[in-house]
C-alpha cells in the first residue's frame, strides 16, 4: 500500500489501520480498547493535544501510549499486572480470620449483642 503523510510527520501504512482495527474488535478489555482507539486517532492524524480532550485522558498518558506504539507496535500497549494495595494480613492471619467468620458467632468472639 502507499504511504500517507499526516500533519504529525509520521508515516502510516494502511496495514497499520487494519492491525489496530482488528485488535479493537478482538479485545473485550475496555482499557485496551481505549488504548487502541487512542492509537487509531493518532494514525488518523489527530495531534497529541486533540486526543486527550476526546478521551478525557492526561496528555502524558496519551504520549506514553503513542511512544510505546511507535517503539513496539501493538505489543507495547499491553498492560502489566496491576498490583493494587499491599496486603495487610499474611496468609496465616487471613486463614485464621476466615475460620473465625465461618465457625463462630459474634458473641463468641467478643462482640456484644443487643437484643430487643
Amino acid at each position: 500500500m502507499r504511504n500517507m503523510k499526516f500533519r504529525i510527520n509520521w508515516y502510516v501504512e494502511e496495514s497499520d489501520f487494519i492491525e489496530v482495527k482488528k485488535a479493537m474488535k478482538e479485545t473485550k478489555n475496555t482499557r485496551m480498547h481505549i488504548r487502541y482507539t487512542v492509537i487509531l486517532n493518532f494514525l488518523q492524524g489527530r495531534t497529541y493535544n486533540e486526543i486527550p480532550s476526546i478521551f478525557n485522558l492526561n496528555i502524558k498518558t496519551v504520549g506514553d501510549y503513542i511512544r510505546e506504539y511507535k517503539a513496539q507496535g501493538l505489543a507495547g500497549l499491553t498492560m502489566g499486572k496491576s498490583t493494587g494495595a499491599p496486603r495487610q494480613l499474611d496468609e496465616s492471619q487471613e486463614e485464621e480470620r476466615i475460620n473465625i467468620i465461618l465457625t463462630k458467632t459474634p458473641d463468641e468472639v467478643g462482640f456484644t449483642s443487643i437484643r430487643n
